[in-house]
């Protein structure tokens, strides 16, 4: 007999990630509960009750340091999530590889969503030891491989990293994290025409790896404006950043909600997202890109291959060297200075995602193997 989705409770969980982080609750959580399922997401900082129809469960372990949210937090939230008594069980961090192993062994359809190249990402991570991180990414690697293929399925943020687990897990599946066209606003008014609008734009997490010192000296040689929709992942490197030349003219916005990045975003004559050339990043698809190009902005992104495939590709942006504060420079100038050929660059864009980069197809790969799960 055919089951009713709504019959069947779903549970997202994390240990890492806030109750709002955009792929999981924004994104995933969300696009099953249209579908009709039971979705509940365990997570921390969280919202509370029912959103968007996802029930809303704040970790019962509270957040703390590194070592204790890898060490113990996991057992406090096998407990947790275990007591949903879910049919499907879908996590989002790979310190939660076991307590996915042992929701295996409980009888439960377990999925892992790998996030980033996690081989990758650790031998990248400053508070390890340098001569330490070779042999954690081995160990910590194998652990992924040898619960992967005990699982149900994967689901991977990029090609990069499904081709790697795919290995391990027949069942693979990259979904990406292309913007959720619903989420663009009807707007009352009109976005403000390029030739009035002076400021570039960053959304996301500030760090050094990804560019913070050369976007504040980039903005600085060009004379423009700097808005910021973050926060600085590390105190230290905020006392830094506002130390450089060019920081008098950014505006640091903080977080700000969904509508609000929207509106900033239809301010702006220039979306940056210029990460430093490490392992992780030349292979990531970062969110950010897609909602520059979605928001109609041109977007000033780092040469990377892949990056330069779907920015020239588009013909939306243009792409340099993110270690060059002068190149950054010539192409904020560039496209404040030139509003119709930025106007244009950014029609481009805001039509190649509609065609190529949205979350709709992405949300039938999703559902699709929520439905193979279930057969």
């Amino acid at each position: 007999m055919a089951r009713f989705n709504s019959m069947i409770r779903i549970c997202h969980f994390s240990s890492a990630h806030s109750a709002n982080d955009i792929r999981i609750f924004g994104k995933e959580c969300r696009s099953l509960a249209r579908a009709g399922y039971d979705v509940h997401l365990v997570a921390g900082r969280s919202l509370r009750g029912p959103v968007d129809g996802v029930t809303i469960h704040p970790l019962t372990s509270k957040p703390h340091g590194r070592i204790r949210r890898i060490a113990v937090d996991p057992w406090v939230l096998y407990r947790q999530v275990l007591a949903l008594d879910a049919e499907i069980y879908h996590f989002h961090d790979p310190e939660l590889l076991v307590v996915g192993l042992m929701l295996k062994r409980a009888g439960k359809i377990v999925i892992y969503d790998a996030h980033e190249d996690l081989a990758t990402n650790i031998s990248e991570k400053s508070w390890l030891p340098s001569l330490a991180r070779r042999p954690v990414a081995s160990a910590v690697i194998r652990v992924e491989r040898y619960v992967s293929k005990r699982l149900d399925a994967v689901v991977a943020a990029t090609p990069h990293i499904r081709s790697r687990l795919g290995s391990y897990q027949e069942q693979t599946v990259d979904i990406r994290n292309y913007p959720d066209l619903t989420e663009l606003p009807s707007r009352p008014t009109e976005p403000r025409p390029f030739a009035e609008r002076d400021t570039a734009v960053y959304i996301g997490s500030i760090t050094v790896a990804r560019g913070i010192h050369e976007m504040v000296l980039a903005n600085d040689r060009a004379s423009s404006s700097l808005t910021l929709a973050g926060n600085f992942a590390y105190g230290s490197e905020r006392t830094e950043t506002v130390s450089l030349p060019g920081w008098s003219r950014v505006i640091d916005r903080g977080t700000l909600d969904r509508s609000e990045i929207w509106k900033l975003l239809g301010s702006a004559y220039a979306g940056l997202v210029l990460f430093h050339p490490t392992h992780s990043h030349v292979s990531a698809m970062p969110t950010k890109l897609f909602e520059y190009m979605a928001a109609g902005i041109p977007v000033i992104a780092s040469n990377f291959s892949l990056w330069r495939d779907i920015v020239e590709g588009a013909d939306c942006g243009i792409c340099v060297d993110p270690l060059d504060p002068e190149a950054i420079a010539s192409a904020m100038t560039y496209l404040r200075t030139n509003p119709d050929l930025a106007g244009a660059m950014g029609a481009r864009g805001r039509q190649s995602v509609h065609e190529l980069y949205s979350w709709a197809a992405e949300e039938r790969k999703l559902l699709s193997l929520y439905n193979d799960l279930l057969i």
